[in-house]
């Protein structure tokens, strides 16, 4: 066993909550014996297996199931029918919610929402959503490429696939492109108010 629940209790949407309570310690997580955690409906939220927790004020609940080693963090919510694996960070006011799914190595921060039947699967070195991106529709990530999105005013999402192609989709402003990093160049110059980096080594400031 992982984790107890405890008695402290707290009412979220007329869902009655309940905080967690570590029973070893783990260094990956970074939790210990007897920390106190986040807050689940069942313990059919969080598994007892693996590394996989929920501190400070984040919250699992409805449906939603957390595995593997993933770590929900601050006020992050986790709801619906909601699935997130592997070794992915889901911090900040992230929320993942309906039947969205995160598998892989994936960074959710800032007020970012990936609901709908989104599934984001990844690699090693997965995506780093940083803005407050708003996701309802497939990306998949071929292992060793990444992304950095930091954009207060817009969300972009890049997919860079191993044979140097690359997608981009946006919020509103954004009427998306899908062709090789040349044309990339040339379409960066046009678009987006954010900074993304590329890696490995490829940097560009995408202005307005």
């Amino acid at each position: 066993m992982k984790y107890e629940l405890t008695n402290i209790t707290q009412y979220y949407n007329g869902v009655a909550l309940r905080r967690i309570r570590a029973l070893r310690d783990s260094e990956l997580s970074g939790f210990k014996r007897g920390d106190i955690g986040g807050w689940i409906q069942t313990t059919d939220n969080l598994s007892q297996e693996g590394e996989c927790w929920i501190h400070h004020d984040a919250r699992v609940l409805g449906n939603a199931r957390v595995t593997g080693d993933c770590r929900i963090s601050d006020y992050a919510e986790i709801s619906g029918n909601a699935r997130v694996s592997g070794f992915s960070l889901i911090e900040h006011c992230a929320v993942v919610t309906d039947n969205a799914a995160l598998e892989g190595v994936v960074r959710l921060s800032g007020y970012s929402r990936v609901f709908g039947h989104a599934h984001i699967c990844c690699g090693e070195d997965g995506p780093q959503i940083l803005s407050d991106v708003w996701i309802n529709f497939d990306i998949d990530y071929d292992t060793n490429y990444a992304i950095f999105v930091d954009g207060r005013d817009a969300g972009l999402i890049i997919a860079v696939s191993q044979n140097g192609s690359i997608c981009v989709a946006g919020n509103w402003d954004f009427d998306g492109f899908f062709g090789d990093l040349p044309a990339f160049k040339q379409w960066a110059q046009k678009h987006s108010k954010a900074a993304v980096r590329l890696l490995p080594g490829i940097s560009y400031w995408l202005s307005q």
